[in-house]
């Protein structure tokens, strides 16, 4: 199976710089997935991105279909 990757990155309240919050995963089968960085987590200031679909937990988070990640070129 082919994964494509990406980081996902954000600024956090009251920084001048974002930081990595994580990485999206997209298989062969267009099937997306978000898993937030270790390093992020453990940020005092670490925020989720979007509460109600990627709240700010460990694992990887598996799009459920619901709104997928508009990506270029498809």
């Amino acid at each position: 199976m082919t994964t494509s990757k990406c980081y996902v990155w954000r600024w956090l309240p009251g920084a001048t710089d974002p930081v990595v919050a994580g990485e999206l995963r997209i298989d062969d089968k267009g099937r997306q997935m978000f898993v937030y960085g270790r390093s992020y987590q453990e940020r005092s200031n670490a925020e989720p991105i979007y509460e109600s679909e990627l709240p700010l937990r460990t694992g990887v988070r598996p799009n459920r279909g619901r709104g997928a990640i508009p990506l270029p070129g498809r």
